[in-house]
């Protein structure tokens, strides 16, 4: 019981609890603009083809093979597709899972290599703020 109490207090759990916070906000507003850029809509539609055909060794756009890139966030798409339903939305949402984990990751990292909390917490809010991250 005691260690829970320290746990609540502790302050990675506010640090932890602070980047929840803005990258939740941030993730509210993921899905307002469209599908506009080529790549986005493009990975989109090849999840949804996988999804749709149930060939997912192959990735397929518009019919035709397409090995561009490795399939892996194509796999990930395809399977939030197939949870959330066909929108821009659940195309959009496993870029801000991946993340929340990296951000995960980098802080603990950043905290083993420095032994400071408050660099792990800065440094990944530096990193937290940049554009398309």
């Amino acid at each position: 019981m005691n260690y829970l109490v320290k746990f609540s207090h502790s302050q990675t759990t506010k640090h932890i609890a602070i980047l929840f916070f803005l990258n939740t906000i941030a993730l509210i507003f993921y899905g307002s603009p469209a599908l506009i850029n080529p790549d986005e809509s493009r990975y989109a539609e090849i999840a949804r083809e996988m999804l749709q055909s149930g060939n997912y060794l192959v990735p397929h756009l518009q019919q035709i093979v397409y090995f561009e890139k490795p399939p892996l966030m194509y796999w990930l798409t395809s399977f939030s597709l197939s949870l959330f339903g066909i929108s821009e939305w659940s195309a959009r949402l496993v870029n801000p899972i991946l993340s929340y984990i990296s951000i995960f990751f980098f802080y603990y990292g950043v905290k083993q290599l420095f032994h400071s909390r408050n660099i792990a917490f800065y440094t990944v809010l530096i990193l937290n703020s940049t554009f398309l991250f």
